[in-house]
């Protein structure tokens, strides 16, 4: 097959994956986007490779294999570097911190929350700051570590503040759903640490 028939293969292979992901067939998901995956790299398409990659790692996530997504996204983040995307390495940075969190590697969470945060300030992406802020704050939050976690939370706030969003325009980009999400960890820990 020439590269143009591989690559529409390797589309609609990828296509039809994220189809099987949304209706929760997460099996056959996974063997369309490494089908996917195995001609993207054999037609040397870096994006495709790195599109199928992301949404392994996303799937695995969602069937519980933590490890194999951290792997793919550790594979994924040294693509990310390799093409100077530094948005897109912040990204996985904070999917990775995300596992960690959840899986209690607390230390582990932070130093990519960290990591994620310091690149997201570096190209000046305020919502990618406020996110990982909040994130750190909730890591403090579930260490029981709560004056770090209403920094990390009260921070988180200030971002959004600077950027003058009002409530009638947080919708753009999702922020509403971030800011609600920290306005809830905030008043979550004064119940907590209020004795309510």
């Amino acid at each position: 097959m020439d590269s143009e028939k591989l690559a529409s293969r390797a589309e609609l292979l990828f296509e039809n994956g994220k189809k099987k992901h949304e209706q929760g067939q997460e099996e056959e998901a996974l063997v369309l986007f490494n089908q996917a995956l195995d001609i993207y790299r054999q037609i040397l398409d870096k994006d495709g490779e790195m599109a199928a990659l992301n949404h392994l790692a996303v799937v695995y996530r969602t069937i519980n294999n933590f490890e194999k997504s951290v792997e793919i996204y550790a594979t994924l983040l040294q693509l990310f570097e390799d093409v100077n995307d530094v948005e897109a390495q912040g990204r996985v940075l904070n999917n990775i911190g995300l596992i960690r969190a959840r899986d209690g590697s607390y230390e582990n969470a932070l130093k990519n929350f960290h990591r994620a945060l310091a690149l997201f300030r570096s190209i000046g992406n305020d919502n990618g700051v406020a996110e990982q802020l909040g994130n750190i704050g909730a890591v403090y939050r579930d260490l029981k570590e709560y004056d770090k976690a209403l920094d990390g939370c009260h921070d988180a706030l200030k971002v959004y503040q600077k950027t003058r969003l009002a409530p009638f325009d947080i919708k753009v980009d999702g922020r509403m759903d971030q800011l609600l999400d920290i306005f809830g960890r905030v008043g979550v820990l004064f119940r907590f640490m209020s004795g309510f």
